[in-house]
C-alpha cells in the first residue's frame, strides 16, 4: 500500500534484528529513519468482521474439513497431529470470530482472512499456497504474539496486519511483512525475514 506521513515511530534496537541467515554474510537491519504510516486505503476492522455464529471443529470424528470463503464463528483445529484445516477457496475473503490452531495441519489459500482474535500455537504445521500462487494476508484484531516455527516460502507470501499489538516470541524465526496499528516486539533471539512497520514503537 502507499503510506501517508503520520507521527514519528520511536525504534529500539537490541543489536539482534534481521540477520540474514548465510554462512557469508551478517548485515544487520537498520532504522529508515522514516515515520511508519497508516495505508492511505486502510479498511477499518469493523467493517469486516464476522457476524456469523457457525462453528467449526476438527475434534471428535471431523479428522479433516474444507472451508470455503464466508462468515464464520470459531473455527479450532485441535485433536492431535492427523486432523487438518485447509481453506480451499483461491483469493477469497474468509471473516471469523475466532482462529485457533492447537495441532495438526492448518492449510491456507491465497486470499484475505479478517480474524478477531489468532492464536497458532508452536507445533502446528502451517501451510502456505505455491510461490507465485499469492499472498495469504492475515488482517487481525487483537493483540497476537507469533510463537509457530512454520515459514512460507518468501516472505510476498504472507503479509499479517494487526490492529493490536504484535509480538514475536522467543527465538521464533519469521518470514513475511507485518504492520501494526499500535507496538512491535521481537523478543529473545527471534528474527523476521522480511520488514515489520508499526504505528507507534517497533522494538528489536
Amino acid at each position: 500500500y502507499p503510506l501517508r506521513r503520520q507521527r514519528q515511530m520511536c525504534i529500539r534496537d537490541r543489536g539482534r534484528s534481521c540477520y540474514p541467515r548465510s554462512p557469508n554474510s551478517r548485515v544487520e537491519c537498520t532504522a529508515s529513519g522514516q515515520s511508519a504510516d497508516f495505508p492511505s486505503g486502510r479498511v477499518g476492522f469493523e467493517q469486516c468482521k464476522s457476524h456469523s455464529k457457525v462453528d467449526i471443529s476438527t475434534e471428535y470424528n471431523n479428522r479433516e474439513i474444507d472451508v470455503v470463503s464466508g462468515e464464520y464463528g470459531h473455527i479450532h483445529l485441535d485433536g492431535g497431529s492427523n486432523r487438518k484445516i485447509r481453506f480451499v477457496t483461491s483469493n477469497g475473503i474468509y471473516k471469523m470470530k475466532h482462529l485457533k490452531a492447537s495441532s495438526g495441519t492448518l492449510q491456507f489459500a491465497p486470499g484475505q482472512y479478517w480474524i478477531e482474535e489468532l492464536e497458532i500455537e508452536n507445533g502446528v504445521n502451517v501451510v502456505f499456497p505455491p510461490l507465485g500462487a499469492g499472498t495469504v494476508s492475515l488482517f487481525v484484531k487483537k493483540a497476537y504474539e507469533h510463537e509457530n516455527q512454520s515459514l512460507s516460502q518468501s516472505a510476498e507470501q504472507l503479509l499479517l496486519y494487526n490492529y493490536g499489538d504484535f509480538t514475536l516470541n522467543g527465538s521464533t524465526y519469521f518470514r513475511g511483512f507485518v504492520f501494526s496499528e499500535k507496538d512491535i516486539e521481537l523478543e529473545g533471539s527471534s528474527s523476521v525475514q522480511g520488514a515489520v512497520s508499526a504505528k507507534n514503537k517497533v522494538e528489536l
